[in-house]
C-alpha cells in the first residue's frame, strides 16, 4: 500500500486497526454513527484522539467533510 501510495496511486483503506493505519495513511477521515466527524493529517493526531473521534468522546473542529 504504501508502496502504491508513493507511486501517486490513491488507496483507501477501511480499518479500525489504527496501528496499520498510522503507518500507511497520510490522512485520516472518521466516521461516528454514519457521518464524518474528522479529517487529519495523520501526523497531526494521536491514536488516542481517533479513538475519541469514533467514539464520540472527543470532537474536531476542522472537518473537511
Amino acid at each position: 500500500m504504501r508502496r502504491l501510495a508513493d507511486q501517486g496511486v490513491a488507496v483507501i483503506i477501511i480499518s479500525h486497526n489504527l496501528q496499520d493505519v498510522f503507518k500507511v495513511a497520510d490522512y485520516i477521515n472518521v466516521l461516528y454513527l454514519g457521518t464524518m466527524v474528522a479529517s487529519i493529517p495523520t501526523s497531526e493526531t494521536t491514536s488516542d484522539d481517533v479513538v475519541g473521534y469514533i467514539t464520540g468522546s472527543k470532537t474536531y473542529d476542522g472537518v473537511n467533510a
